[in-house]
């Protein structure tokens, strides 16, 4: 099995789905890292959609974004 990647390394092209909020409104769709190149980017993979605790840490990436 292959390491994860060190923080800095470069990694080949992926495509996943994701979404971005805009105010109270989602928009869902599947990105590309080729795509995100240059601009800040959270790659987050979390346990359990829904629910109270993962939806409190996603919202606290979100707003540490913003400022």
């Amino acid at each position: 099995m292959a390491s994860a990647p060190a923080i800095g390394d470069i990694v080949g092209d992926f495509c996943l789905p994701g979404v971005r909020l805009d105010g109270e409104t989602v928009h869902r769709r599947d990105y590309t890292l080729c795509e995100q190149r240059g601009k800040l980017l959270v790659l987050v993979f979390y346990p359990g959609d829904d629910t109270p605790v993962c939806s409190a840490q996603l919202c606290s990436y979100s707003d540490g974004l913003a400022g």
